[in-house]
């Protein structure tokens, strides 16, 4: 995993890029890899309902990419069902992240 955090004018910009490269039991090769980044733009806003004044607004981008290897191993993962799978679980992480950033954010907030 390598993350990043770039700082600019009106934002900073958080890059996180994971690789997955998951092995069978044995430690052998799925025959298939996965990328995925993840990217989080916090902007300083005003605003007429803060308390100060001042509000922070993030957004939330994200990708995700298979390399299929064509090895027979994956033979299974490249079933319909598991490819249902995979995508309902994908759907599942990406629609959950802004709350988890969101709740962490506040959460920290708290304890400082």
């Amino acid at each position: 995993m390598a993350t990043r955090k770039y700082v600019e004018k009106d934002r900073t910009v958080f890059v996180c890029s994971i690789y997955l490269d998951p092995k069978l039991g044995d430690g052998k090769t799925t025959g298939f890899h996965t990328r995925a980044t993840l990217i989080i733009v916090v902007r300083q806003r005003k605003s007429q309902f803060a308390v100060d004044g001042d509000m922070s607004t993030f957004d939330c981008f994200f990708s995700a990419t298979r390399d299929d290897r064509g090895l027979p191993q994956a033979r299974a993962i490249r079933s319909p069902m598991s490819l249902s799978v995979g995508m309902d679980t994908w759907e599942s992480v990406i629609s959950s992240l802004p709350g988890q950033i969101e709740s962490s954010l506040v959460d920290s907030l708290k304890s400082n």
